[in-house]
């Protein structure tokens, strides 16, 4: 052990192969998710502080792996020079899919004998800006920019379908454990959305900005029909 009071310990991170890091990723944040869901259950007046464990967890770790492994800003997504190809692919999204879902709801609610009455959240903008930034925001860091980049690395960019796919597959899981309630792996569909949009722009603020735009109008469309 050197004596020079100056020498500086450097912390490393085992070099793992792509596809590797992207397994244990995967494992990682389902164990996370599946202990802080049972734990907020188990004790609901701490639900709240529970959960914020797993938005932290899908934020700050693949910021902490920066430097290693070829993980940098821009393979997060998180170069502003990817910005400007974003706006085009975003709009289409919703557009696409704001009518498209709206329709279908409106299908789906008449169906059951309910109305539309127009009701609107009463939490609407606290709402929007949680989903944005505690929901949206960790969750693409962590399954697109970090999770689908693995992916991709390990497999290449011909088969970035691939990537998208297991990533979406991984998405679907982390809603479903400590749940267990089959309609949360229908978050899979809406996740192969965010995942292309995020291959096609190489920006994360597509895939979040959408992410939150679907979990919001979901909340709206709630609201609005009611079985009178």
């Amino acid at each position: 052990m050197s004596d020079d009071p100056h020498t500086s310990v450097t912390l490393t991170v085992p070099a793992f192969s792509p596809l590797t890091e992207a397994l244990w990723a995967s494992a990682a944040i389902l164990t996370v998710l599946t202990i802080v869901k049972h734990a907020a259950q188990a004790v609901p007046e701490w639900s709240g502080h529970i959960l914020v464990l797993a938005t932290a967890f899908q934020l700050y770790s693949p910021l902490w792996l920066l430097g290693h492994n070829k993980v940098s800003w821009t393979s997060l997504g998180l170069n502003p020079d990817t910005w400007r190809r974003v706006w085009s692919s975003l709009g289409t999204a919703i557009l696409l899919f704001g009518i498209g879902y709206t329709l279908a709801i409106h299908y789906a609610m008449t169906e059951q004998g309910a109305t539309w009455m127009g009701t609107l959240p009463p939490y609407g903008l606290e709402r929007a800006i949680t989903e944005f930034a505690i929901i949206a925001g960790p969750e693409e860091l962590y399954f697109r920019g970090y999770l689908q980049e693995r992916f991709t690395r390990a497999f290449g960019p011909r088969k970035t379908w691939l990537a998208i796919a297991l990533s979406s597959g991984i998405f679907a899981l982390a809603h479903f454990v400590g749940e267990y309630n089959p309609n949360r792996l229908l978050t899979f569909f809406p996740s192969l959305v965010f995942g292309t949009l995020y291959a096609h722009t190489g920006s994360l603020i597509a895939p979040v900005i959408f992410h939150a735009f679907c979990n919001v109008l979901a909340l709206v469309l709630q609201y609005a029909y009611r079985v009178v």
